[in-house]
C-alpha cells in the first residue's frame, strides 16, 4: 500500500487545530461562566445587604424591636412604680388619712363640670350647668371641692396635725385668735368621740346617723368612707336657696332659703342629684373647710365678723362683712361667716335644743365662721339657712 505522507501530516494538523480549538471554546464557557456567578453572588449580595441594612432592612428592623421591647419594659416598670406609690400613699394615709401637701385631684361627679380656671388650693368649683363660671352666667348648682390631707384617728392624725396646719377631717373648736382650741375645749382625737366647747361643761356635741332628737346625718360613715376614698369632698358654694319641689340650690345671687327647721332644711338637701351622695352639711364638712379657708385664705377667716353693712338679709353671696366691707367670701366658698346661720346634722346633748347651727349672721357682731349653738327641733327663723353637701 502507498502510504501518503503528506495527506496524513496535513489530516493530522487539521485534528491538533481542532482539538485546540474545542480547548479554547471549553476555557471560554468555563470563563463567562465564572463571571456571571460572580455577578449574580455580587447581586444576592446587595440584595441581602439591602435586606440587612437601610430603615426597612432587617437589622434596623431588629434594633427597633429591641428598642420598643426595652421601652415596653421601662413604661411597664414606670406603670408598677407608680401603682406601688399610689398604693404607699394609701397606706400611710396621703390623700386618705395621710400627710403633707394636699395633691390630690378631684373627682367631679357625672352631670357636674368644672369651672374653668379653678383651682384645688383656690377653690376647685364645679357646677351642674357646662361653660358656667365664676359669675355663675349658666345658672348652674356650684359646688366646692375640700381637699383633705387626713383623717382623725387614723394613720397617727391627731388634732396636732390638725393645729399643725393639715386640714384632717374632724370636728375642731377655736379659739378668739381663729385657732384650734386645744386648752379650754375638749376636742375629740377620733371622729366618733363628744367634743365640749368648754371643759367644765356637761353638754356635749356629737356627730353619728342617730341623733337625739334632731334629724342627723343621712349616712355618716358613708360620707367618711367616700373622703378616705376621694380625698375630699364637696360643700355648697353659697347658703340655699330654693329650687323647685323645694329642694336646696346653690346659685349666685338668690333669695336665701330661710325660716325652715333643722328637719326641713335636711329634707330639702336629699336626693339632689341622680347617682350622687347629697345631704345637710355636717359637723366635720364644717370645721374640715374652714381648715381648708384658713390655709389657703386671705385671712383668718374662722374669726370673721359676721355682721353685714346693712344690717339686713342679702342674697346669697351678696353679704358685706362688716369688719372688711367686702363680700363673705374665701376660696369660692361664700357666707360662711355671715347673712345666715346655718343648720347642720350635728347633734347637742341638751334634749330640749339638738339642733345645731353654725356661723354667722347679718345682725350678730359677735359671731363668726366657727361660731356653734343649738335650738329645738322646732324652730325656725328668718336669720336661720342652711347648705347641701355633696360626696360621691
Amino acid at each position: 500500500m502507498k502510504v501518503d505522507f503528506k495527506e496524513n501530516k496535513i489530516k493530522s494538523n487539521k485534528e491538533k487545530i481542532l482539538n485546540k480549538k474545542t480547548k479554547y471554546n471549553q476555557n471560554g464557557i468555563t470563563l463567562i461562566a465564572l463571571v456571571i456567578t460572580i455577578i449574580v453572588l455580587l447581586i444576592l449580595a446587595g440584595v441581602s445587604i439591602a435586606m440587612l441594612t437601610g430603615q426597612n432592612g432587617i437589622l434596623t428592623q431588629a434594633q427597633n424591636a429591641k428598642n420598643r421591647t426595652e421601652e415596653a419594659k421601662e413604661e411597664e416598670q414606670n406603670r408598677l412604680d407608680e401603682y406601688e406609690n399610689k398604693i404607699n400613699e394609701y397606706a400611710n394615709g396621703v390623700n386618705s388619712g395621710g400627710s403633707g401637701e394636699t395633691t390630690n385631684t378631684p373627682k367631679v361627679p357625672n352631670g357636674f363640670h368644672h369651672v374653668e380656671g379653678t383651682e384645688v388650693e383656690s377653690g376647685f368649683v364645679i357646677s351642674s350647668e357646662e361653660g358656667d363660671d365664676l359669675n355663675n352666667s349658666k345658672g348652674g348648682n356650684q359646688y366646692v371641692w375640700i381637699p383633705v390631707d387626713g383623717i382623725l384617728g387614723e394613720n397617727n392624725k391627731t388634732v396636732q396635725n390638725a393645729v399643725d396646719g393639715e386640714i384632717i377631717l374632724g370636728r375642731y373648736v377655736f379659739n378668739s385668735e381663729g385657732k384650734i382650741d386645744t386648752e379650754n375645749a375638749v376636742i375629740p382625737e377620733t371622729l366618733g368621740g363628744e367634743l365640749k366647747t368648754d371643759r367644765g361643761s356637761s353638754y356635749s356635741y356629737t356627730e353619728s346617723s342617730t341623733g337625739k332628737g334632731n334629724t342627723p346625718a343621712k349616712d355618716i360613715q358613708g360620707f367618711i368612707n367616700s373622703v378616705r376614698t376621694n380625698g375630699g369632698y364637696y360643700i355648697a358654694r353659697f347658703e340655699a336657696s330654693e329650687g323647685q319641689n323645694g329642694k336646696a340650690e346653690s346659685k349666685y345671687n338668690k333669695a336665701v332659703f330661710n325660716d325652715v327647721t333643722q328637719s326641713e332644711a335636711f329634707t330639702a338637701c336629699q336626693n339632689l342629684y341622680a347617682g350622687i351622695n347629697s345631704d345637710l352639711v355636717n359637723s366635720y364638712a364644717w370645721d374640715t373647710a374652714l381648715l381648708f379657708i384658713q390655709k389657703y385664705g386671705q385671712n383668718n377667716y374662722s374669726r370673721e365678723i359676721g355682721q353685714s353693712t346693712t344690717s339686713q338679709i342679702a342674697n346669697t353671696g351678696k353679704n358685706l362683712l362688716k369688719s372688711t366691707n367686702k363680700e363673705d367670701v374665701q376660696l369660692n366658698i361664700y357666707d360662711m361667716a355671715g347673712n345666715c346661720y346655718e343648720w347642720t346634722t350635728e347633734t347637742y346633748s341638751n334634749a330640749s335644743a339638738p339642733c345645731v347651727y353654725r356661723g354667722g349672721n347679718y345682725g350678730d357682731s359677735n359671731n363668726s365662721a366657727f361660731y356653734r349653738n343649738s335650738l329645738s327641733t322646732s324652730l325656725s327663723s328668718s336669720n336661720l339657712s342652711f347648705r347641701p353637701l355633696l360626696y360621691i
